[in-house]
């Protein structure tokens, strides 16, 4: 069986669909090889431009089972014109596109074989959270997913039933979660210039994420709390849409009180987690939400999350709530985690964490590629 891989989308600074793209593929190709139900898989990963560093690993230790294609040029020239025509011409038994929409001139019959990843339906259910030009291009690439793709690969229940809704799919809709590696990281602190505690958001800046409100609860509890019993607030990850004005607002209301180190890369993010006394994401919405998990993992004992739905269903009564879009909630919430004990037991963390690993969904995956039961 030959299964190709689009990767095309895994270059520079990756979101979090990317991540899960790189995750959920070194996954499959790890336990295919491990595994003799899928060792007669060959994999052909597509890449724009260069070659990531896990694709060189695995194609180094793998050789003969992976093949890299490359296809060189602008990101959206590349996904809507070059690589339908490279995926054509390596005629597959299975294509993959585990971070974006399927290319609109890519396609199938019923029955066809192409699977992708549809992570949330927010360009319909928060389209303001968009830029316009992002807004049409989703919107027409998750209903050309939809309607080509013989399975739908989604992160969580609540974005399978939100496909359901808006999309209609033809194929299966199929669920292959999100998780969180073991993170032993490097020194962060010192690389990123932060100090040895704080109060920590981690995601791309962006309106969905609600930066601003997390700075505005943030700014009030400045006015009433001293620096020794008020931690920093970090802000960490890349600017994203119509967000450099509104970063610069935040630090100059709130001056070194607030830290923006901008992107952090994988290796670093165990240690940035490990050093947060509190974790709080305000997100709007969410297909899944990987940050928090990932705190978690790391063991970080305080974790304050907005009440939207998909937040309940991964992390369930083990964390702390505020009302979705209420700072002054939120910043009574950071106060109570602050002066109060409360912390996540071991236990608690285990029962989150351990639902959730690369190899089960990896597995969930390659036994519908390959159409085996479970």
């Amino acid at each position: 069986m030959r299964i190709a891989v689009d990767l095309t989308s895994l270059s520079g600074n990756l979101s979090g669909l990317e991540r899960y793209a790189a995750n959920i593929t070194q996954s499959m190709i790890r336990l295919g090889r491990e595994s003799k139900r899928y060792r007669r898989i060959k994999w052909i990963l597509v890449v724009r431009n260069t070659v990531p560093e896990f694709v060189k690993e695995l194609h180094e230790e793998m050789k003969g089972d992976i093949r890299v294609a490359m296809v060189k040029g602008g990101k959206l020239f590349i996904n809507q014109l070059k690589l339908p025509a490279v995926m054509w011409r390596i005629k597959a038994d299975v294509y993959l596109f585990p971070a974006f929409p399927v290319p609109l001139l890519f396609g199938g019959k019923k029955g066809s074989r192409i699977f992708g990843l549809i992570a949330d339906t927010a360009v319909f259910d928060v389209p303001e959270t968009m830029k316009l030009r992002s807004r049409l291009l989703f919107g027409a690439g998750l209903k050309h997913t939809a309607n080509v793709c013989g399975g739908i690969i989604t992160i969580s229940e609540f974005s399978k039933s939100r496909i359901k809704e808006h999309l209609n799919p033809l194929g299966k809709v199929v669920m292959a979660p999100c998780a969180a590696d073991d993170m032993i990281g490097k020194d962060a602190v010192g690389k990123y210039g932060l100090p040895d505690r704080y109060i920590l958001a981690c995601s791309t800046l962006e309106p969905r994420k609600n930066t601003a409100l997390i700075a505005e609860a943030y700014g009030s509890l400045v006015k009433e709390m001293s620096d020794k019993e008020l931690p920093p607030l970090v802000l960490a990850g890349r600017n994203g849409w119509k967000m450099k004005e509104e970063i610069e607002k935040i630090c100059g209301e709130l001056g070194e009180r607030v830290l923006v180190p901008g992107f952090i890369d994988d290796e670093d993010l165990g240690d940035l987690y490990a050093h947060a006394d509190i974790f709080v994401d305000a997100s709007v919405y969410e297909g899944f939400d990987m940050p928090p998990l990932e705190a978690m993992k790391c063991n970080v004992k305080k974790i304050i999350l907005s009440d939207i739905t998909v937040h309940r269903e991964v992390f369930g009564d083990t964390v702390k709530y505020f009302k979705s879009g209420d700072a002054k909630e939120l910043a009574e919430c950071i106060k109570k985690c602050i002066e109060g004990d409360d912390r996540i037991k071991p236990d608690e963390i285990s029962a989150v964490t351990e639902k959730y690993s690369w190899e089960s969904s990896a597995k969930i995956l390659l036994n519908e590629f390959t159409g085996k039961a479970l």
